[in-house]
């Protein structure tokens, strides 16, 4: 059996004040996953709302946890709104 890519993400603007974090690939601690700051330059002031799209998303643990729970504290930390439905 392959195995899956490492970790990857990319994130795209999906509307006015709309950021879209995509993911994709295996998000698990044996591929040294990045911590949620990777995106602080990405949650500037003209973002409102945070969505998200894991449809090439492979093989997940704790590593992916640990990074959405630092995004979502971010988030929180700015008043960005958090759309859940696409994890």
């Amino acid at each position: 059996m392959a195995r899956e890519a490492g970790w990857k993400f990319e994130t795209r603007q999906a509307g006015s004040g709309v950021l879209e974090i995509v993911l994709a690939g295996r998000w698990c601690l044996d591929q040294d996953p990045p911590s949620a700051e990777v995106l602080q330059a990405e949650l500037h002031e003209d973002v409102r709302h945070l969505q998200f799209s894991v449809t090439d998303l492979g093989a997940w643990d704790s590593g992916l946890l640990t990074f959405l729970a630092g995004l979502l504290k971010s988030c929180a930390e700015r008043g960005i709104e958090i759309d859940q439905s696409g994890l």
